[in-house]
């Protein structure tokens, strides 16, 4: 999930509030989640954007709060540049750092409100969708125990599998597997790639990708809409356990009408 964005390698957008969040760390808060189921989690986030207490999200450790309406008015400036007007200076200030997180998610009640409504966060509902991560691993499972097996297993499973089915056919492990040869006989090829493709129906084992943590995507609906009346929409946010315990990773984010500059997460 990228959060910050280089412009030719050298630029980044910077304002007090970004800054805040990057360097929320200094807090070194501890939230007790370890015990809280994810639609739990995903209930109180809900409920402290609702009513716009930011201690409580702060007290959650978000690693990324989300986006901010009022980004379009940040400054484009280098991180040098920042660091002679003081800003990063600044930022390491508590006091200014809650008070630009207070901005934050202000900023994010607002932009329900305007699209939804008066009463939108009072009639607010969300479903989970398992989200694919791609820094899984490759796994190997033999299909009739469904167990996970060693890359050697699974070599060792597939070549006796192969050879079996050759010898069951009165041809050789060797030639099954020739039938992409261009010197071989149309019709012998034919044979062999058919025969391939009907083992590949019963092939005594499978991979997968194993990861060792889950990530949800929380997509919510105010008054049973998932777009508002100004083409705001998508409103979501991503729970996971990759740190052992289930806590929201990344906070309240949308999209824009189409035509529309996309919104900047912090």
């Amino acid at each position: 999930m990228d959060k910050l964005r280089t412009i030719n390698g050298k630029y980044i957008v910077i304002s007090i509030s970004l800054i805040a969040i990057l360097i929320i760390g200094l807090y070194n808060l501890t939230w007790a989640s370890e015990n809280k189921d994810p639609k739990e989690i995903a209930t109180m986030y809900i409920e402290a954007l609702a009513n716009k207490d930011s201690v409580k999200i702060r007290e959650m450790g978000i690693k990324s709060l989300g986006m901010d309406t009022a980004y379009l008015s940040s400054p484009l400036i280098t991180l040098d540049e920042a660091e002679k007007k003081g800003l990063l200076k600044e930022a390491s200030q508590h006091q200014k750092i809650n008070a630009e997180i207070d901005k934050l998610v202000t900023s994010q009640y607002d932009s329900v409100v305007n699209s939804f409504g008066k009463n939108a966060w009072d009639n607010v509902s969300f479903e989970f969708n398992k989200e694919e991560h791609l820094d899984g691993k490759i796994a190997y499972v033999e299909k009739k125990s469904n167990k996970q097996i060693t890359e050697e297993q699974y070599e060792k499973l597939n070549r006796s599998y192969w050879e079996g089915l050759a010898k069951e056919n009165g041809i050789t492990y060797e030639q099954l597997f020739s039938f992409d040869d261009p010197e071989l006989d149309r019709e012998s090829a034919y044979k062999y790639h058919t025969l391939f493709i009907k083992g590949l129906e019963t092939i005594p084992t499978d991979t997968i990708v194993s990861t060792d943590y889950e990530l949800y995507r929380v997509s919510l609906k105010f008054n049973g809409k998932t777009v508002g009346e100004d083409g705001m929409g998508d409103y979501r946010f991503y729970i996971s356990n990759q740190s052992g315990k289930w806590e929201t990773i990344e906070g309240l984010t949308w999209d824009y009408p189409l035509g529309e500059p996309s919104g900047k997460e912090y």
